[in-house]
């Protein structure tokens, strides 16, 4: 008995799943781009001269792993 709850809970689940990443992919889910091409051209000049990680961090407003 409490086998054949674990499975329809099992299949409850998957089939919730399957529904949330057919609508994920129906939404525009891709990331929307933070900076210009001009701003990633700026920053990628600016981080040969040598400044610190995190004063770009600031200026941008970005994440280091970003930077």
């Amino acid at each position: 008995m409490l086998g054949a709850i674990g499975q329809f809970e099992t299949e409850i689940w998957a089939k919730c799943q399957r529904e949330c990443i057919d609508k994920a992919k129906t939404l525009d889910s891709a990331p929307k781009r933070r900076l210009s091409d001009q701003q990633v051209r700026n920053l990628r000049r600016k981080r040969e001269e040598g400044p610190l990680i995190k004063e770009l961090m600031a200026e941008y407003e970005l994440s280091k792993a970003s930077i």
